[in-house]
C-alpha cells in the first residue's frame, strides 16, 4: 500500500523527478511520463506502457490543491473579488486588518470613583457642606471624575490650562447645573457615555465644552457661564427633561476665578468683567448685595473646564 502511494506520488510529468522507494533516493529521469514501474530503475532501458503511463492532471491538482482567493479592499474603489494585477500592498489591504473603532464621543472621558477614594471622599464632602437650602437633602450615588492622564491629554484641558497662565495659576471648583434628557450616570457602569440629544445639556456639554453662544440674557450679570460653590443652588438649575427618573446631575468644574469683580447690583448688559479681573462674582445680601447664595460668572468658555459629575437622589422635596 504504502509502496504504491510512492509510486503514484513520483509520476509528476511537470516536475521530471522521481523518488526510488527502493534506495529512497530522488533523481531525475529522462522518460518522467512514464509509469513508476519503468523509471524508477535506472538500468531499465525500455519502457513498458501500462493503464498508469499518463499521469493525470487532476491527480496532481489533488496533492497541491490552489491556495483559496483572498479578497482584499480598495481604499478609493469598490470592493472586487480578487486583488487585481499590479496591484501593491499601498493601494490593497486584506479585509481581515480592518478593525472600525467607535468614535470618541468625549474629549476628557470620566470614569466612576470608588466610594473609599480619596477623591470621591474630598467631593463628596465638598458637596454635603455646600448644600445650604433648608427644607431639602440629597443623597449621594455615583460621582465620576477624569483622571490626570485624560487631563494631560484633552485639548480642552490644554485650552484651560493655557487661561490658568495668564491668571495666578490657581482655579476654584465651582458646581453647575443644567438640563438633562437622558439617563446618564444612572447605570452605574465604569464610564460615561453622553447622548447626541439636542435638549441634553448636560451631555452637550460633555461632549463639546460650554458655549457661550448659547448663554440667555436673562442672567443678572448678563450673557456668562454661571456657576456656584453651593451644591443646593446648582441643583436648583438640574432639572430632568421628559425623563422619569428620581436622580438627578450636577458637574463638578475648574473655574479661573481667583480674581473676581464683586457686584452688589444686577447688571444684565454685561459682557465682561473689568480689566483688572477674570470673572465676577455677587455680592451676598448679609453684606449688602441682593444675592442669598454665591455665584461666580465668567464669560470665556476656556476659563471654565468640566472635571466631574455628581448623581445624587433628592430627598424630601422633588419638584
Amino acid at each position: 500500500m504504502v509502496f504504491g502511494w510512492l509510486r503514484e506520488l513520483s509520476c509528476f510529468p511537470a516536475r521530471g523527478q522521481h523518488f526510488d522507494w527502493k534506495t529512497c533516493t530522488v533523481y531525475t529521469c529522462p522518460c518522467c511520463a512514464k509509469t513508476c514501474l519503468d523509471c524508477c530503475d535506472p538500468s531499465r532501458t525500455k519502457t513498458r506502457r501500462t493503464q498508469y503511463s499518463q499521469a493525470s492532471p487532476r491527480r496532481a491538482q489533488n496533492y497541491y490543491p490552489p491556495p483559496p482567493p483572498q479578497v482584499y479592499l480598495p481604499l478609493n474603489q469598490p470592493s472586487p473579488p480578487y486583488r487585481p494585477r499590479g496591484a501593491t500592498r499601498h493601494d490593497y489591504y486584506p479585509v481581515r486588518t480592518i478593525i472600525p473603532k467607535k468614535p470618541k464621543a468625549m474629549d476628557l472621558p470620566m470614569r466612576k470613583l470608588n466610594p473609599h477614594d480619596r477623591d470621591y471622599k474630598f467631593y463628596a464632602q465638598r458637596f454635603n457642606e455646600s448644600w445650604l437650602h433648608p427644607g431639602k437633602t440629597a443623597e449621594i450615588r455615583h460621582i465620576y471624575l477624569a483622571s490626570r492622564t485624560d487631563l494631560m491629554q484633552s485639548s480642552r484641558a490644554q485650552r484651560f490650562a493655557e487661561a490658568l497662565t495668564k491668571s495666578d495659576g490657581s482655579f476654584v471648583t465651582r458646581f453647575h447645573g443644567s438640563q438633562r434628557a437622558c439617563y446618564l450616570g444612572e447605570g452605574g457602569g465604569g464610564d460615561i457615555d453622553p447622548c447626541g440629544k439636542s435638549k441634553c445639556h448636560i451631555c452637550g456639554i460633555l461632549k463639546n465644552g460650554f458655549d457661550r453662544r448659547l448663554a440667555k440674557n436673562t442672567g443678572m450679570f448678563g450673557p456668562g457661564i454661571y456657576s456656584t460653590e453651593c451644591s443646593s443652588k446648582a441643583d436648583i438649575y438640574a432639572k430632568n427633561s421628559h425623563i422619569r427618573t428620581t436622580r438627578h446631575v450636577i458637574l463638578i468644574c475648574r473655574v479661573v476665578g481667583d480674581r473676581p469683580q464683586m457686584l452688589v447690583s444686577a447688571e444684565t448688559n454685561r459682557q465682561s468683567p473689568d480689566a483688572r479681573y477674570n470673572c465676577v462674582e455677587a455680592v451676598l445680601n448679609v453684606a449688602g448685595g441682593r444675592v442669598v447664595y454665591p455665584e461666580t460668572v465668567v464669560y470665556d468658555e476656556d476659563q471654565i473646564l468640566p472635571v466631574g459629575l455628581v448623581v445624587y437622589k433628592r430627598t424630601r422635596w422633588s419638584p
